[in-house]
């Protein structure tokens, strides 16, 4: 397991969400409240969650990627990556 912190463009972020199917549905109202926080400054970076790749293959981290995409911002998003 290696965990990083990253800067991640909208770019990135649909490059890795291209990489991981969503077991369920993508929340419209969860996606909208990041991407708010992140237009606003107030996205955390340091909040405990990672997005989580494992195998190359994203496993969590679907709705603050898609929000990022949206957003139109570079952030930093906390990241693990497991063999």
């Amino acid at each position: 397991m290696r965990r990083v912190t990253e800067i991640i463009t909208p770019e990135k972020a649909l490059e890795i969400l291209a990489t991981g199917k969503r077991g369920g549905a993508m929340f419209k109202l969860k996606v909208q409240t990041y991407k708010k926080k992140m237009l606003a400054g107030k996205w955390m970076t340091d909040n405990g969650s990672f997005i989580n790749i494992r195998g190359g293959k994203l496993i969590n981290g679907h709705h603050r990627l898609e929000a990022l995409a949206q957003s139109g911002l570079n952030l930093e998003m906390r990241i693990q990556y497991d063999p």
